[in-house]
């Protein structure tokens, strides 16, 4: 993993590993699924997505989170068998949630090593990276993280996808907590 101060050094570092991608596309989500469904929705949707934009046109940008039924394992892996490369960022506060034991198949574990990784000191300047690896955003669900990532990515004027799951039962609003458990359905709400 390379430890990075500020946000906007990604943005170089990914145009030279996506070589000319035009489509640098953010996959945020749930770090561990909700409900099992949801790992098979996520994975049918990223599939029909590399299907159409193709893999010569497309760079995934994501989380290194390795925990089975997250969004981003799930967008990595797929990604990667399918010929798209991938690029992680994290921050120091989930550093712990990349972790390539979790990948039981050794082809896929070493595949998942050998994706450029990148740390940020915090979640806000994590978010930022984000934005400035990617060209475009897709959010399938999450919470806190998936909505300061939508926030970065609309500053900066990305183009942004919000795909709704109706299998999953969360409320986009946790009133105990105060914060966003269904970063789409939440997102959805703010703009009607």
């Amino acid at each position: 993993m390379t430890r990075l101060a500020d946000p906007a050094s990604l943005a170089a570092l990914a145009a030279a590993h996506f070589e000319g991608r035009p489509l640098r596309l953010g996959v945020v989500g749930y770090t561990v699924a909700r409900e099992p469904a949801h790992v098979a929705w996520v994975a049918s949707l990223l599939d029909a997505l590399v299907d159409v934009v193709t893999p010569a046109r497309l760079g995934v940008v994501t989380s290194p989170t390795t925990r089975a039924g997250s969004v981003d394992r799930v967008a990595t892996l797929l990604a990667l068998r399918r010929g798209v490369p991938v690029l992680h960022v994290t921050c120091a506060a989930f550093e712990s949630a990349a972790r390539a034991v979790e990948i039981a198949d050794r082809a896929e574990r070493a595949a998942w090593a050998a994706v450029p990784r990148f740390v940020l000191p915090d979640r806000a300047a994590y978010a930022e990276a984000g934005a400035e690896a990617a060209n475009a955003l897709l959010v399938l669900g999450g919470g806190p993280q998936a909505t300061m990532d939508f926030a970065c990515a609309a500053r900066r004027g990305h183009p942004v996808a919000v795909a709704i799951d109706a299998q999953l039962s969360a409320p986009p609003w946790d009133v105990a907590r105060k914060r966003p458990v269904h970063a789409a359905r939440y997102v959805a709400e703010q703009r009607d």
